[in-house]
This record gives C-alpha cells, structure tokens and sequence, in this order.
C-alpha cells in the first residue's frame, strides 16, 4: 500500500492507495506536529511505501527550508508509525509531473490543472483541490514506477 504526500507548510495533501494500486482515499492535514502525529497514527500500518514530493529549488530560501523541515518532519513519522521496514521516496516533481502530467515546461497554472484532470481519471470522481491532485498523482507515479521495476526484474 501507498501512502503519497503533497507537503506544504499549512496543509498537507495524502492519497492512500491500496495493495492493488487503487486510490482509496485521500486526506488535507494541518501542518502542525500533533495533527501529523494523529494522522499518522490514524494510517499506522495501513502503507508500506510513503512516497513525498520533493522541494523546487527556485523557492526563495527562507520557504524552501521550511518546506524541507516538513518533509523531514513527514518522513520520520512515516518511518515511526509505517509498518516494519516502509520504503520510502522523496520525489523530485519534475520527474512525476513529466510522467503523470506529460509536461514540465508549462506554467504552473496550467500544470495544476492538468493535475486536476488526470487525479480526477484516477480518483474516478472531480478533483479541484491542486493539492491533493497533486498527492493522487505522485502514489499513481509512484505505483506506476514499482509494477516497472517488477516487470524488469521478471523480465531479466
């Protein structure tokens, strides 16, 4: 199972996704250390793999810090309340959204609505929220990622 993460300094966006590579639901938390603790203890053994997108780089370095303080932050609780041995994956966001998205060059407005659109084919339902289509896409990236390798590994 997949735990993804759209992390932000407020809110944080989560997509769970089940052994099969089924979206089943997706959550907003505040960003303050006992609403995350709760949330991860709410999902305690429910993923073996957290995956979390990376920063950008051309944030200004005061955002930047704070964004990798939360992802830090993220990534230890993952460890602690996941089960036994998670995997986890820090995901640079050029790379997913290449992937998911098929652009990198657009602007951001517009990458946010592609987003939309391919979380919503995923989710099987209207996604408006940037955030959590964001967080959709990087476990179906992720998802997407781990049933290559097993095919490389049977095929090779």
């Amino acid at each position: 199972m997949i735990l993804s993460c759209d992390p932000s300094t407020k809110k944080c966006a989560f997509a769970l996704f089940d052994k099969n590579g089924q979206l089943i639901s997706f959550y907003k938390v505040d960003t303050s250390l006992d609403i995350l603790i709760s949330f991860f203890k709410s999902m305690k053994n429910k993923y073996t793999i957290f995956a979390v997108e990376d920063q950008y780089l051309n944030l200004n370095v005061k955002t930047l810090e704070s964004l990798v303080e939360v992802r830090s932050m993220l990534v230890t609780l993952a460890r602690v309340f996941g089960k036994k041995n998670i995997k986890y994956f820090v995901i640079p966001p050029q790379r997913w959204q290449s992937t998911m998205l098929g652009v990198i060059q657009a602007r951001r407005e517009q990458r946010k609505k592609i987003a939309c659109l391919v979380a919503s084919k995923i989710a099987g339902n209207t996604i408006k929220d940037n955030d959590i289509a964001d967080a959709i896409c990087i476990g179906d990236y992720v998802k997407r990622q781990m049933a290559l390798q097993k095919r490389a590994i049977i095929g090779g």
